[in-house]
């Protein structure tokens, strides 16, 4: 750290230098960040590169009749809707006094680097989070407004998910102090107990 803050001290007022330690800085940065975020525990995700273009395409309108032999089913007409899924960018934007980032210039740079990376990450998590909020208000049948959690009312609402599902595929989002409650439930072995501590979430 002595010889960073030695170097950063000789060198600040170099263009060259400040230009290639931004860039050294940016590329930890980016080689830090968690692209795979918590958001693919929760929903269906799909990655690509800067170039790359996701659409999703929804088709509606076919119905399917009782009939008898020889009867006549009504003709379906079919809709498709295309939608493509706008680049979202995020990054970090600060400013700093030359002679307090010259201070400590190591451990400046470093809490720097930290902080951007769990800040990005943390911007996507809550970004998610948010919109499952919006998406399950208050009047849902899927929202629980019990002041606390019980295997029963758990395990309903993981059954009324779960039947309204392609994949049959359940996740459990929300703040510690309602997911927490699930570690007293007694109908868990100590494998699953286990399985909730290490990995923050049971099954699949």
């Amino acid at each position: 750290m002595e010889a960073a803050n030695l170097e950063a001290r000789e060198n600040w007022h170099n263009p060259q230098w400040r230009h290639e330690f931004a860039a050294d800085l940016t590329e930890s940065i980016m080689i830090g960040f968690e692209y795979e975020t918590l958001i693919g525990k929760w929903i269906d995700t799909e990655t690509t590169d800067f170039n790359g273009r996701i659409f999703v395409k929804e088709t509606r309108g076919l119905k399917a009749f009782y009939m008898a032999r020889g009867g006549y089913i009504e003709a379906s007409e079919l809709t498709s809707e295309i939608s493509e899924i706008p680049r979202n960018m995020i990054g970090v934007h600060v400013w700093e006094f030359e002679d307090k980032f010259l201070t400590n210039f190591a451990e400046s740079a470093q809490t720097l680097r930290d902080l951007s990376i769990t800040r990005m990450d943390a911007e996507i998590n809550r970004r998610v989070l948010t919109v499952l909020d919006e998406a399950v208000p208050s009047a849902s049948p899927y929202y629980l407004a019990t002041p606390g959690l019980s295997k029963p009312a758990v395990d309903a609402a993981i059954r009324s998910v779960k039947d309204a599902t392609w994949t049959g595929q359940v996740s459990i989002v929300g703040r510690s102090t309602m997911v927490d409650q699930i570690m007293d439930f007694d109908g868990f072995g100590l494998n699953t107990l286990d399985e909730i501590v290490q990995r923050g979430q049971l099954g699949q």
